[in-house]
């Protein structure tokens, strides 16, 4: 009777044929970063929602790089903004059961991150001492000073979301996300398959 021996070579022939060999810690498969599923159309990215990849370009800038920022982009029609007339509340109830979401992995550079972080510094530094200024000074009945602490809110909330901003969704459908990128990285995307 053959005892089972944890430490012995396995035997010759016993692996599975269709067994997949493990990657090595470091190395990306080969179509980690070629974009696959993405392509340009009519001055915007567009991407399969579910099994697309943008590739591993600066969407802004378009250089290479292996940052990637997780973004969610929402999106409905642009019809339901009628609705605001109806009510915030209404607005609200009907873009919440109509939109459409998309989870996007965008490349960044080291050069586009660095100007993000300082605009969420901005955005909320700035936010945060308005606001409090503004708290304050509605305490002291200081209206004037209350007022300028209202507009520089305003101003730093602006400010600092453009800065922040890397792409944007323009639509989601089901299948498809159209994003605002930057124009060289769209260039740099081929053409749209309808186009063939």
């Amino acid at each position: 009777m053959d005892e089972f021996n944890p430490y012995a070579p396995p035997a010759a022939g016993t692996e599975e044929p269709d067994a997949r060999p493990r990657r090595k810690k470091g190395k990306k498969k080969k179509d980690d970063s070629d974009g696959s599923g993405c392509w340009q159309q009519d001055g915007l990215a567009v991407l399969e929602k579910h099994s697309g990849q943008l590739p591993d370009r600066c969407v802004i800038c378009n250089r290479k790089t292996r940052f990637r920022l997780q973004r969610t982009f929402t999106w409905h029609n642009p019809s339901v903004y009628f609705l605001m007339l109806a009510g915030w509340i209404v607005y609200f109830i009907v873009a919440a059961m109509v939109r459409k979401t998309a989870v996007v992995s965008l490349g960044l550079c080291k050069e586009h991150r660095a100007r993000r972080t300082k605009g969420l510094t901005v955005l909320w530094a700035g936010v945060g001492v308005s606001a409090l200024v503004m708290i304050m000074s509605m305490w002291a009945e200081a209206r004037g000073v209350a007022a300028l602490a209202v507009v520089s809110l305003g101003v730093f909330a602006i400010v600092g979301g453009r800065m922040t901003r890397v792409a944007s969704a323009s639509k989601v459908s089901d299948t498809l996300v159209w994003i605002k990128a930057g124009a060289p990285f769209v260039d740099s995307l081929p053409e749209s398959p309808d186009d063939d």
